[in-house]
């Protein structure tokens, strides 16, 4: 199976997803979002509200947007304590061993890409499929796979890298 081949497949199974209104499927539980401040975690918010009313990502799913603490920068690995800990504070310590919580980094300056600096690398819109879809939705698409392979627990992505799983092997895009 090619790259694309893959891709395509993925992009099946996340439109079936969003279209099967019959039982949970294998998929993660939570999804977290980074963002760097209370300010930009607002925009991801109301981002994520409104993909929500046009169904642009599953319901089932628990989307939780966690602004970085104030102060000092403590980049990605911070940032992941961070979420964790939130995680922990507000669900409960067993929380993420029932559950399997995707983490993605969005929160940033976006300096590589100052045209984003506003709404986030994560809500990048992609010419691609059939309509326009923005990173959120690729990577959700992208890493459909995992949440299958997993029992529970916590993965950690970039919301400016696309990675394509099949099977053991990776593709970067």
């Amino acid at each position: 199976m090619t790259l694309v081949d893959c891709t395509r497949e993925k992009f099946s199974k996340y439109e079936q997803l969003l279209n099967d209104a019959g039982q949970k499927p294998e998929f993660w539980d939570v999804v977290v979002i980074t963002a760097r401040d209370d300010s930009q975690k607002s925009i991801f918010d109301y981002q994520i509200s409104l993909k929500k009313q046009r169904h642009e990502v599953p319901s089932f799913v628990k989307y939780i947007v966690i602004s970085d603490p104030p102060g000092v920068k403590v980049g990605s690995g911070g940032s992941t304590l961070h979420c964790l800990e939130y995680l922990a504070n507000n669900f409960g310590q067993h929380s993420l061993s029932q559950w399997k919580v995707l983490i993605i980094h969005a929160g940033g300056f976006s300096q590589r890409f100052p045209s984003q600096s506003v709404l986030g690398k994560v809500f990048l819109t992609l010419p691609c499929s059939k309509y326009p879809i923005q990173m959120l939705e690729a990577l959700l698409m992208m890493y459909i796979s995992i949440p299958g392979k997993m029992n529970y627990g916590v993965s950690c992505k970039t919301s400016e890298l696309l990675s394509v799983y099949r099977g053991i092997f990776e593709y970067i895009i």
